[in-house]
């Protein structure tokens, strides 16, 4: 019995749910996912407002850096390009350093700025993931694809293949894709 061969509201029947709970099944899949192994500790929980605008992005750890810097007369913004102002204050953060040094180089646009301090941001993230506070490179590469895997079983045409492993549909075409899988289809792509 090939679910492809069922007329309309049959097939419709079947696969609608099945991509609605597949829908539903990779949504709390990735939410188990975003739980800590253990609740964080106040030390784990003690973040600078660096580390915090970091776990918003890129951009958010930058601008976050250049406000402080205007708010304390260091840099001052004209027309969207940055030029320094002022000495660097002795308390600065890693990353607000890293961003006055960028600007001290040689006057800039905010959007250029980023690309300069991102190995900087990149070493505050690693920090954060040591805290537990970003997955690992790997892990967070497994988050975003393995949830997608419950689509499988609904993308999956068994008719498609016969026992020895070439395709049952008769136009012969061999199993690379260009058919339908049965339902009488040309060559067109499946999106």
């Amino acid at each position: 019995m090939n679910p492809l061969d069922w007329s309309g509201p049959y097939f419709l029947a079947f696969y609608v749910p099945l991509l609605v709970l597949a829908f539903f099944g990779s949504f709390k899949w990735r939410r188990a996912l975003d739980q800590p192994a253990t609740p964080p500790t106040p030390r784990e929980l003690d973040l600078g407002p660096e580390l915090v605008a970091v776990l918003d992005g890129h951009k958010s750890a930058v601008c976050s850096a250049v406000v402080e810097l205007v708010h304390e007369g260091c840099l001052r913004s004209e027309e969207r390009r940055l030029s320094v102002a002022g000495p660097l204050p002795a308390k600065a953060s890693d990353l607000t350093r890293a961003v006055y040094r960028a600007v001290e180089a040689g006057s800039l646009h905010v959007e250029a700025l980023r690309a300069r301090v991102k190995p900087e941001i990149e070493r505050v993230e690693e920090a954060l993931r040591e805290r537990g506070f970003l997955r690992p490179r790997a892990q967070h590469r497994r988050y975003l694809g393995l949830p997608w895997l419950v689509f499988l079983p609904a993308a999956y045409d068994p008719s498609s293949v016969s026992s020895t492993g070439s395709s049952s549909d008769s136009s012969g075409d061999s199993g690379g894709g260009g058919g339908c899988g049965g339902c009488g289809g040309g060559g067109g792509s499946s999106d």
